[in-house]
């Protein structure tokens, strides 16, 4: 740290009195009118390109799913819901299923692994979507799949 304020010391003697002709003469070294207009616009798409790398670094759901494995035709909604589900979300509906379709919020939260706060996100999620049921049990949400979720749907693999 002291030698970055020595350096700056050194600087700063060194060039104090070509600053001062600079000062008199500021006519002469002032940039022409582009460059002084294209370093704001610059800064300006720097910020803009690291705040959309960050959004889209902090928000996977809304990158290109990366799944290679293809559906047959004859996939069943619950393959399809998995397969088009973020792997939180994946996360929650099977603990959903193995708790036997009804698990407060805290139970999905515990076997997860996934804090309170960011199962309740993925379970409104899926709820706006209709793939689950929120029961309100007190101060306690009590969760279940939807039946279309959870039938058999062996019928349509003739």
């Amino acid at each position: 740290m002291f030698m970055l304020f020595y350096i700056g010391y050194l600087i700063h003697v060194h060039f104090d009195e070509n600053f001062q002709e600079a000062l008199n003469q500021e006519s002469q070294f002032a940039p022409p009118w582009f460059v002084r207009i294209s370093f704001p616009i610059f800064i300006f798409a720097l910020g803009l390109f690291f705040g959309l790398l960050g959004i889209w670094y902090y928000y996977p759901e809304i990158r290109p799913s990366q799944k290679k494995d293809e559906l047959g035709p004859q996939a069943t909604p619950y393959e399809v819901l998995i397969y088009i589900s973020t792997p939180d979300e994946v996360k929650v509906i099977e603990a959903i299923k193995k708790l036997e379709n009804k698990a407060y919020q805290f139970e999905i939260a515990r076997y997860t692994g996934l804090s309170k706060m960011k199962v309740h996100r993925i379970i409104q999620r899926l709820a706006e979507r209709g793939i689950i049921d929120i029961e309100k049990r007190g101060k306690y949400n009590r969760i279940s799949l939807k039946k279309w979720v959870i039938s058999n749907n062996k019928t349509n693999k003739n």
